[in-house]
């Protein structure tokens, strides 16, 4: 399990002979799912080796300094006080619950989500995470539209009445 993304969906990572071995018994089983290529496992063990000059890289007097902000780990689902070298060869190759990070937000009050991604999958992910009687905001920047300076506007509108967490 690399993922999960919201109640009732997930994303699998592994070798191509585990997949195609996994795939089969979703099938079987009648379980809708979508095998999408990759050529990067994220969220994945598998992609702690290829790390090694990135940690390398990282190591080399990149001065890390404490967040000015509240910063919350993906990974821990928790709040991070300091940020060490392999903290993002963690983030790139350890399980991560989108769902139980977004509840752990959701508990401090109303948030402001927003997604600087290239689809929307995370405010898609956050929209199906947060229960229907949140305050908080979801808001895409990036899409396939080309609407990016409208979103933008719309993100500066919003972006003084919510909370100051960053994930």
């Amino acid at each position: 399990l690399a993922i999960d993304n919201f109640k009732g969906s997930y994303t699998v990572s592994g070798t191509t002979s585990n997949l195609d071995q996994y795939q089969k018994i979703l099938k079987e089983e009648e379980i809708i799912h979508k095998r999408i290529p990759v050529t990067v496992p994220f969220h994945s063990p598998l992609l702690k080796e290829g790390l090694h000059d990135f940690s390398y890289y990282m190591q080399q007097g990149i001065d890390l300094v404490r967040p000015k902000t509240h910063y919350l780990s993906g990974v821990t689902s928790d709040l991070l006080k300091e940020i060490d070298a392999e903290y993002y060869s963690q983030v790139v190759s350890s399980y991560s619950s989108h769902c139980k990070t977004i509840d752990f937000l959701e508990q401090l009050g109303p948030c402001f989500y927003i997604d600087l991604g290239p689809s929307g999958t995370s405010a898609t992910f956050t929209k199906y995470s947060i229960l229907k009687t949140s305050e908080s905001s979801i808001q895409p920047i990036l899409s396939p539209f080309g609407n990016e300076l409208k979103q933008l506007e719309k993100v500066k509108s919003l972006i003084s009445n919510h909370s100051s967490y960053v994930i």
